[in-house]
């Protein structure tokens, strides 16, 4: 008799005989931050599909990188100007250039440069010489002088 009665306790039957949908997740990764300093956005795709690929929904995801301030950096030296002068006091130069971005643009260091060269001392250039001038005497040796 037991038997019977738990036949009669409970009845099934089958219902919701739709195939059930499987969804597929995906997540791309990070794409490279828009800066390397300074505060820039990176993105990602997040994906909702049926398992078959059909009717996706996506959506993009944005977040804050490289949240660090630029530090800037000086480029590389020019060449060095020309001496001033060929010789004496003369002097020559080079500068540079600050190069970064943002609030922290400030380098440390000098702008330029500044050297003495060419530490010859000057001489005056010599002019021709004079034709000789009347000797000093009218007989005997006597000296005749040219000058520049």
């Amino acid at each position: 008799m037991k038997m019977i009665s738990r036949l009669l306790m409970f009845a099934e039957r089958k219902c919701n005989v739709k195939t059930c949908v499987q969804l597929v997740r995906s997540v791309t990764l990070w794409s490279t931050c828009s800066v390397t300093c300074g505060g820039g956005v990176q993105q990602r795709t997040l994906s909702l599909c049926h398992k078959n690929g059909s009717n996706c929904q996506r959506n993009e995801e944005t977040q804050s990188c490289s949240t660090q301030p630029c530090l800037a950096t000086w480029s590389a030296w020019q060449p060095w100007s020309e001496c001033s002068a060929t010789c004496g006091n003369s002097s020559r130069s080079r500068q540079r250039t600050c190069e970064g971005t943002g609030r922290s643009n400030q380098c440390a260091g000098p702008q330029a440069e500044k050297e003495i060269c060419n530490v010859t001392e000057c001489y005056g250039t010599w002019s021709r010489w004079s034709p000789y001038g009347d000797c000093d005497v009218t007989c005997g040796t006597g000296v005749s002088v040219k000058r520049r």
